[in-house]
């Protein structure tokens, strides 16, 4: 497992040069939280695996949770009713960008991965809100 610091888009470093997960044997359900320094509405996604050429490590879906700003309990995000589960990553460099339909004010991001291709997987990720 990877710190947290490592799950900066773009990142390169050492190792991986992203977050990792634990092996699925560890834990089924892998997430990595962010904290924003203060709320912020969030309007765009956007998500990499580790830029090693040897890892295959990709989160190819995930989704997101967050804490609501207005009654500060936890809410996953959804679409039409539906939770949303967005697309993620088939290799380690392409970034790919998902908007956020429904903008949410929130200064605590969860994504939580649904599918993975490896034993672990690894993300880098950015957020977006107003200005950015």
């Amino acid at each position: 497992m990877s710190p947290p610091h490592f799950a900066r888009l773009s990142f390169t470093g050492p190792c991986l040069s992203a977050w990792c997960s634990k092996p699925r044997s560890q834990d089924p359900h892998p997430w990595l939280r962010v904290r924003l320094g203060n709320p912020q509405y969030i309007l765009f996604v956007a998500t990499q695996s580790s830029d090693s050429e040897q890892n295959k490590y990709f989160a190819l879906s995930y989704f997101l949770s967050f804490v609501d700003e207005n009654d500060r309990k936890w809410k996953n995000y959804t679409e039409k009713g539906n939770l949303k589960v967005f697309e993620g990553n088939w290799d380690g460099s392409t970034v790919v960008k998902n908007a956020i339909l429904n903008p949410f004010k929130t200064q605590t991001l969860t994504f939580n991965i649904v599918h993975w291709k490896s034993e672990e997987c690894c993300l880098r990720v950015e957020i977006y809100g107003p200005g950015t």
